[in-house]
């Protein structure tokens, strides 16, 4: 292992794109890559959009930057203007992620306000023994995704605290880092998240019934 560590130190920027987008990709090397070469930037992009010191936290979604389209990223450094690939993929990054976190930021802040304020009045009165009372409002219901009918009836129908909700609704999220992984802030910050997108999303099912009966 050392004499490949020692190995892949001496390759250039163009060797390490030729090598990442070639197939068969060494492994070893695409390590040696991310937790090497990439350590600054991905320490750097943890911490300042996903406010963790947990490099882990990003890999994910750093590779679906960097290998997305066919390694499109990779394959347009050509090293002009002698910009190194370092130097390159951190300005790409940066971008990619400020776009993403202010995208994100952006539909917390307008998207997730519900349409119909009376919606949630029936939905915190919901039950299954008044299905027939609030059909619609069931149909509604059961056209949503699994993880959103959990997080909505946790939360909304049942009220349980966030404490008391949380490891059950993990189990439905989409994460590289298992609950005990991942710091209570961030857990608190993903499903209130996914609490207002299931919260729009019930909306719009709603709101869709009501114009095809109406």
């Amino acid at each position: 292992m050392l004499k490949n560590i020692h190995k892949y130190e001496n390759m250039s920027d163009k060797e390490f794109v030729e090598s990442l987008t070639t197939e068969p990709i060494d492994n070893k090397l695409f390590e040696y890559f991310i937790y090497e070469k990439c350590r600054k930037l991905l320490y750097y992009i943890s911490a300042n959009f996903n406010n963790s010191n947990y490099i882990g936290s990003v890999l994910g979604e750093f590779y679906e930057f960097i290998s997305d389209n066919d390694w499109r990223v990779l394959k347009s450094w050509n090293n002009k203007n002698d910009c190194s690939l370092n130097k390159y993929l951190t300005s790409c990054a940066i971008n990619y992620f400020s776009k993403k976190s202010n995208e994100e930021k952006k539909r917390c802040s307008h998207e997730f306000i519900p349409t119909d304020p009376e919606f949630i009045n029936i939905l915190e009165h919901f039950t299954a023994e008044e299905e027939y009372e609030t059909q619609p409002v069931w149909e509604a219901y059961n056209m949503l995704e699994e993880r959103e009918r959990i997080v909505l009836r946790l939360l909304v129908i049942e009220k349980k605290s966030m404490k008391v909700a949380a490891p059950i609704i993990w189990k439905y999220i989409k994460s590289k880092k298992s609950f005990e992984e991942t710091s209570e802030k961030n857990i608190q910050s993903t499903i209130s998240v996914v609490k207002s997108r299931a919260i729009l999303s019930l909306t719009k099912k709603l709101e869709e019934l009501k114009k095809h009966f109406t």
